[in-house]
């Protein structure tokens, strides 16, 4: 299981609900610090936590841990049809904050065209590179 998948996986589906993790995690009664440990200490919560954020985000777990692409046995990245697709324009690549290049473009074009499961790595990989400067 990756845990920073999952976590990319939680708070993208909160996000596209318009739900804050911190309330999610509230109405859960799961603790505050989860998504903190499952990113930075590797931590793996329960197969009965994980149901409760699948439950309440209205998904299944082998969603959540990025087995599958469907929600509900839609193909819809969140579950509902009117739901848009995920954003990545805050992802920019180019050092010149102001205008992006051909390569970027091309690069956030390929990107938008992956599944979420796909899109959660690609983030992964690009902080891993983001690491190494």
């Amino acid at each position: 299981m990756n845990n920073a998948q999952t976590c990319i996986i939680i708070k993208e589906l909160c996000k596209k609900q318009n739900i804050a993790v911190s309330k999610m995690l509230a109405e859960t009664a799961i603790r505050r610090s989860l998504i903190y440990d499952m990113e930075k200490r590797d931590y793996t919560p329960s197969a009965e936590i994980l149901e409760k954020i699948a439950d309440y985000l209205n998904c299944s777990v082998d969603y959540l841990l990025g087995r599958k692409n469907t929600v509900n046995g839609e193909y819809s990245i969140y579950g509902n049809n009117n739901v848009q697709a995920i954003n990545y324009s805050p992802l920019t690549l180019n050092s010149n904050h102001n205008q992006s290049s051909r390569e970027d473009d091309e690069l956030l074009s390929l990107i938008q065209d992956l599944p979420l499961v796909k899109k959660a790595e690609v983030i992964l990989y690009i902080n891993e590179l983001r690491k190494q400067n």
